[in-house]
């Protein structure tokens, strides 16, 4: 619902359950510390003003960095916390907030101080805990004044969210003061504590490093959603209500549209979609209580298709006609899908969040559109689920839906960005309020084995104009935490591969991939190793009315850059005849004129196979990739290749007397794989792309003197096929090397023969590193 009865503010101790057997297991029994303490208006002062010291602009925020004297500030802690915090950063993710903290108010739970809210000039506020073991600052926005009502989607929030957050703090002080107990250095509480003395010291930017990241502010993904729409009027006439009941189209004295309808309108004017008309279809809703129907309208009154054009972001006095009805239409619309209970009374127009998910998919005809959901409007989704739910839709450029819970009703809204403060998670919220209450705001994240909080427990995700699946989504970085834009990761498996590339803050999506899946995902730009790399992702499948999602958030990658190498080793050519393939590409040609019939030797991990030759190094040198040439039949020029293991022997393989001196055969070094531009083929057969070479790079660290050594080999790949390893290819020549192969059957290393002409073949591969000058070589004896 929305615009919710005015009513004094009460929150039932019941919405607290403290689960003692869990909390215990979650407490490390260490000799008795520091407990919860309730701050004061003071301190939240003194925090948010040191917090704005150690970043101007804290998620792009322009916040304030000066102090006015406040009336209602009573305590020099408190009011250390709030300058600090405005000393750490004056614009928290890029929110323009005012240069002088001016008022701080208290809002009280049972005569009790349950948080503050710190009032800047000339504009903005942040809302600050009145705990210390509770995260400092709860959520800051750049304008406006905060109004406490359940009627206020902010205010119904905030009014459920902290005094709830506050209690199972003190609650859960109070239970385990009394076994002699500290909390363990990394549970939620005393990470609170740590910040809310840094923030009461004013901390430098390095000190507040501690909490993880490289920079105070990082803005991980910006407000998609630019518009800032309401559910009634815009400049005293009819607008967001302009074809609700009760009344003739464009009275402003029709009912709002109400939240859920807000949300959905904003989430498809985002989308611009659907294109085609919606049709006529007739719905029950209810106007004052008693049941009705009502048809769609569309965008022409006919069922045709929106007037995206005419629906202005921002609705201001210069609002056409034209404009009110094109975005009403689609109010109206939203909220007869949903089968909205429209009302003149304070309670305000209302209807379920969860019917947005199938109103999207079988009313407006997206592909998909998943929702989920608590169980109960006295608990909430767990923040894990609900991170997996909602970031990997933010890290794709998708907006969610949240449905969040007041004392007196819900609220439906926009979660559409996220980002990170003195190490702490904000999500952007688009309240649907004229824009004037979309905050930065830190959504509980109490673990529910502990604490039920009754405020965030629906979410309306995976909104997709076509298609279906889950989403799997992280960052590259380095390992200082900076991000690595232009990285390409790929993942390969059910349905793959699919591909992404990072961008300038190093995130990645790979919307719509299978569910209940697995996949390999591996990152590569040239000049760069990343770790873990692949790695094994499994999906899950999304599901109504739960908390299950199948989506993957956090599946990160850190990058090294690579020195400069040169090539120390090549053992030969195997490209045949450039530029005569399929699209111009190179070809590898079997000469069936000589006799020759084998396109490749199989190397595969299934199969039991491994393939070996020897290489001379004349100098020492540091080896640190080996690239390696491997195809599947029937594989597209993107490649399907998994891993490659590999060992290097001071002697051949089939000697009993040769050792393995680096390498095994089960860690999978491969950290590249894409097409060479060359296909295998038959001399009869120009232009056939059934066999793409890939050219797979393995990273490794080793470092030889001079000598003649052996490389042994095994590559995986997705498909049936192979991967097989094409052979040196000389123009004229049948015997290209003295290549050996591991038969699995006998257990023994035989030579590798080519089927036609039974004459010994060697493989193609280049060893790369540093070699010559001051290397010392290592003896390494890493036996097997």
């Amino acid at each position: 619902m929305v615009r919710l009865p005015v009513h004094a503010y009460r929150l039932s101790k019941s919405i607290i359950k403290i689960q003692i057997i869990c909390l215990l297991a979650l407490i490390l029994a260490l000799p008795a510390g520091v407990w919860a303490k309730p701050t004061t208006p003071e301190q939240a002062r003194t925090v948010v003003e040191n917090w704005l010291a150690l970043d101007s602009t804290p998620l792009g925020s322009s916040l304030g960095r000066q102090v006015k004297e406040a009336g209602t500030s009573t305590s020099e802690q408190d009011k250390t916390a709030a300058e600090n915090w405005l000393g750490l950063d004056a614009a928290p993710l890029g929110a323009p907030l005012g240069p002088q903290i001016k008022e701080v108010k208290t809002y009280n739970h049972q005569d009790t101080p349950a948080y503050y809210v710190v009032y800047l000039n000339p504009a903005g506020f942040v809302i600050v805990s009145a705990d210390d073991m509770v995260e400092p600052i709860i959520g800051f926005l750049p304008e406006g004044q905060y109004d406490p009502s359940p009627d206020n989607p902010l205010g119904a929030m905030v009014s459920q969210d902290l005094p709830g957050r506050v209690l199972a703090a003190r609650q859960m002080e109070k239970q385990v003061q009394t076994e002699g107990l500290q909390l363990a250095p990394t549970n939620v509480y005393a990470v609170a504590q740590r910040k809310w003395a840094m923030l009461a010291k004013g901390s430098t930017a390095t000190e507040a490093s501690e909490f993880g990241l490289p920079s105070i502010s990082t803005v991980w993904v910006a407000p998609l959603v630019q518009s800032t729409w309401d559910q009634s009027l815009v400049s005293g006439s009819a607008c967001y209500n302009y074809y609700t009941p009760p009344y003739a189209a464009g009275s402003a004295s029709n009912y709002v549209c109400g939240c859920v309808a807000t949300a959905m309108a904003q989430l498809m004017r985002f989308w611009s979609y659907p294109t085609a008309g919606v049709g006529t279809g007739s719905y029950t809703i209810s106007i004052d209580g008693t049941p009705t129907t009502r048809n769609l309208r569309g965008g022409d009154g006919a069922g045709g298709p929106y007037n995206w054009g005419s629906m202005p972001l921002v609705p201001n006095s210069s609002i056409t006609t034209t404009q009110r009805q094109a975005i009403g239409a689609l109010t109206a619309d939203a909220g007869v899908s949903v089968n909205m209970g429209y009302t003149g009374t304070s309670a305000g127009s209302g209807t379920d969040t969860l019917k947005a998910s199938t109103a999207l998919v079988n009313t407006f005809g997206y592909g998909n559109a998943k929702n989920g959901y608590s169980g109960s409007s006295t608990s909430s989704i767990p923040a894990a689920n609900r991170n997996n739910m909602v970031n990997p839709n933010l890290d794709a450029g998708f907006p969610t839906l949240l449905g969040i819970r007041s004392t007196a009703g819900g609220h439906a809204i926009v979660c559409d960005g996220y980002g990170y403060n003195t190490a702490t998670l904000y999500h952007h919220l688009n309240m649907g309020w004229s824009g004037s209450d979309n905050a930065w705001y830190n959504l509980p994240t109490v673990d529910t084995s502990w604490t039920t909080f009754d405020v965030q427990y629906k979410v309306i995700y995976n909104v997709y104009k076509t298609g279906s699946g889950e989403i799997v989504s992280g960052r590259v970085t380095n390992s200082g935490g900076t991000p690595i834009s232009g990285v390409t990761v790929t993942a390969t498996g059910s349905g793959g591969p699919y591909t992404a590339t990072t961008n300038a803050k190093g995130i990645y999506a790979l919307p719509k991939v299978a569910s209940g899946a697995t996949y390999s995902v591996s990152a590569s730009k040239t000049g760069y190793t990343f770790t873990p790399n692949p790695q094994s992702v499994a999906t899950g499948t999304s599901t109504n009315l739960s908390t299950t999602t199948g989506n993957k958030w956090g599946i990160n990658f850190v990058g090294v850059v690579v020195p400069p190498t040169n090539v120390l080793f090549d053992n030969g050519p195997w490209v045949n005849s450039p530029g005569t393939g399929a699209g111009g590409a190179d070809e590898s040609v079997v000469q069936t004129s000589l006799g020759l019939t084998t396109y490749g030797f199989s190397n595969y991990v299934a199969g039991g196979y491994r393939i070996a030759e020897d290489f001379t190094l004349t100098t020492h040198a540091r080896i640190n990739k080996i690239k390696f040439y491997a195809y599947q039949t029937g594989s597209t020029t993107t490649s399907t290749i998994t891993a490659v293991n590999l060992r290097i022997w001071d002697g051949p393989p089939n000697n009993s007397a040769s050792k393995v001196i680096y390498g095994d055969t089960t860690t999978n070094r491969m950290t590249d794989t894409k097409w060479s531009n060359t296909y295998r083929v038959l001399d009869t057969a120009h232009g056939d792309t059934q066999r793409p070479v890939m050219v797979n790079t393995a990273s490794i660290n080793v470092t030889l003197g001079p000598g003649t050594y052996w490389l042994d080999w095994q590559t995986d790949g997705s498909l049936s096929s192979g991967p097989w390893a094409p052979p040196i290819t000389k123009n004229g020549q049948i015997t290209t090397g003295n290549a050996l192969q591991y038969n699995h059957s006998t257990s023994s290393w035989v030579a590798v023969l080519d089927g036609g002409t039974s004459t010994q073949q060697g493989f193609p591969f280049i060893i790369e590193g540093e070699g010559g000058g001051d290397i010392t070589p290592i003896l390494l004896l890493l036996l097997n």
